[in-house]
Parts: C-alpha cells; sequence; structure tokens
C-alpha cells in the first residue's frame, strides 16, 4: 500500500516513527503499467503541499507497530472482540461487544477500523459513495492519462 495524502498529518500526529519502524518506506518512483508498452518510471519529487514523498509498508507490520504505539500511549486494544453495535450522542458514544456475553463500554470515540465495508461506518450513519470501477476497454485510456498529470506534478517544484 502507498499513500501521498496523510505523511504530514501522520508526523503531526506522532505516528510517523510507527509506520516507518513497521516496515515504511519513502517510494521515490511510480511505475505505470499499460498494456502493450514498456513500463513507465516517474520520478516522484515531492507533489504534495507539505512536500513529502509517498510511504510504502505492508499493511499487517505496519497495523501491529501502530497497535503496539497506541498501547504504549495507553490506549486499550481489543484485537477479536466482536462488536454488535454503537449509539452516540452528546456526550460520546457506547459501544456493544460480545465477550462471553452481551456488555457496553462508554468512551469519548471510537476508531472504526474494520475495513472497506465498515460494519462502523454504516452504524455511524456515515453514506459511502464509491467511483464506478472503469471498463476493461477503458484501463488503458486511464492509465495514458495518467501519465502527463504525474509529469507535471513531478516538475512542478523545479
Amino acid at each position: 500500500m502507498a499513500c501521498t495524502v496523510g505523511v504530514a498529518d501522520a508526523k503531526k500526529l506522532g505516528i510517523y516513527e510507527a509506520l516507518m519502524s513497521g516496515g515504511g518506506h519513502e517510494l521515490p518512483m511510480f511505475t505505470i503499467y499499460d498494456v502493450g508498452a514498456e513500463p513507465q518510471k516517474i520520478p516522484l519529487q515531492p507533489v504534495s503541499q507539505s512536500g513529502e514523498l509517498s510511504l510504502g509498508f505492508y499493511h499487517p507490520d505496519v497495523q501491529t507497530s501502530l497497535l503496539t504505539a497506541a498501547e504504549d500511549a495507553g490506549a486499550e486494544v481489543w484485537r477479536g472482540t466482536p462488536v454488535r453495535g454503537l449509539k452516540g450522542g452528546a456526550g460520546g458514544v457506547t459501544v456493544s461487544y460480545q465477550n462471553g456475553s452481551l456488555k457496553s463500554v462508554d468512551g469519548r470515540f471510537v476508531v472504526g477500523a474494520d475495513g472497506r465495508d465498515s460494519v462502523a461506518r454504516s452504524w455511524a450513519g456515515f453514506n459511502v459513495e464509491r467511483a464506478p470501477m472503469p471498463r476493461p476497454a477503458e484501463q488503458n485510456t486511464v492509465g495514458r492519462s495518467l501519465i502527463p498529470q504525474v509529469q507535471h506534478l513531478g516538475t512542478a517544484g523545479g
């Protein structure tokens, strides 16, 4: 996984070192693969407003590193505890969970880290809008159209 947006935020939040210690590394190059063409390597000079490069990392390793950092900072991390529902209010949130019997816990906020098809997000009432995936015939056009944009962004600073 690679991410350009959020590197500056990770530094502000104090989790950049946890990302890096979990195997994060800067990505100096972006490669575009197009059917019938040679791969094109585009240098990723800093293109974000903060001047940061992209980070690449193996998700399970970074997840472990971030959870350890959260615990070291005093967070209580429960893994493998099925959540059955959540309810928000002016004073915070109540989470119902299954740990032998149905129980609940109150808190200021919940981190719904349950993935792309997040149940926590739907319980909280957030709508999801997804862009349609390109049809196979359009994929080459999409790939080619990115090349000038990336090259332009890569030369914007110098």
